[in-house]
């Protein structure tokens, strides 16, 4: 018969019941962690935490019992270290006799988000190694007003009826080298919903995205920074904009075409927008 020592089945014990108490404490906690190189001598301008463990598993342990925030431990010969770290400072050729792992999940408003996933307020934040970030494609923009876009006097501009998100919408114009429709005067607002009215009030009658975003308490045109004006004048509806979450905006119809607040998962028409043909 086997015999085994009594340190032996202390530290058994001690691993199972670490096992269970993590399952119980990160059971609704949907961290992911993927290897990562990181040289961790660069951890030291960081508040990182440094604990004598002598197996991996414990490292990770740790790190996810430590917090949302933390997105890397790295376990090696002098034990564990984990923390928040901002991971391009300490990504390159991986420290010896380390493995190092990131977590691929970002805390946002207290929200946990996966590595991806796109907030869309205030503007399009994707969940990276980085953590949050305002992702935009390479395109450049427009240099002049060629099909599929329109020269019209308030602006040059496409119009697409096939209904996206906000972010949807946002990425589509940019590959086109263009932005949410964004009038650069109150003018050239007026021109533009009146040809909504005049091309799409009697048949379309839904709305469209507009490039106005609701970030620290102000709206404004993310192109150009303009305001829309104060509630319920100038160029929005009386009743709007009406808040509760509604951070994005859009050209609404009820009878005629003017500014109203939505929520950004919401699925409109688009404008796309060559504004800086205009500067």
């Amino acid at each position: 018969m086997l015999k085994v020592s009594v340190r032996v089945i202390v530290a058994v014990l001690a691993l199972v019941i670490s096992l269970l108490d993590f399952c119980a404490s990160t059971e609704k906690i949907p961290r992911k962690w993927a290897t990562f190189s990181a040289n961790i001598t660069g951890l030291s301008r960081y508040n990182v935490s440094n604990v004598d463990v002598k197996e991996e598993i414990l490292c990770s342990i740790l790190a996810t019992k430590d917090g949302l925030a933390t997105n890397l431990f790295c376990f090696g010969p002098k034990g564990c270290v984990f923390g928040q770290v901002y991971l391009p400072d300490v990504e390159g050729e991986q420290t010896p006799d380390y493995s190092c792992y990131y977590s691929q999940v970002c805390l946002h408003d207290n929200k946990t988000l996966h590595e991806g996933e796109v907030v869309p307020s205030p503007i399009c934040l994707t969940c990276t190694k980085r953590g949050m970030v305002n992702l935009t494609n390479d395109v450049p923009p427009l240099t002049s007003c060629t099909p599929p876009f329109v020269q019209h006097p308030f602006g040059c501009m496409y119009f697409n009826l096939k209904t996206m998100t906000l972010c949807e919408a946002r990425a589509y114009c940019q590959s086109l080298g263009a932005q949410l429709a964004s009038p650069t005067t109150h003018d050239n607002f007026l021109a533009l919903v009146a040809y909504l009215l005049a091309t799409y009030g009697t048949t379309y009658q839904k709305p469209f995205w507009a490039g106005v975003y609701y970030i620290n308490g102000n709206h404004s045109y993310e192109s150009n920074g303009r305001w829309p004006g104060p509630d319920g004048q100038y160029e929005w509806f009386a009743d709007q904009p009406n808040y509760g979450g509604q951070d994005c905006v859009r050209f609404s119809f009820p009878t005629t075409y003017r500014l109203a607040d939505d929520f950004c998962t919401s699925k409109n028409a688009v404008i796309c927008h060559a504004w800086n043909l205009e500067i």
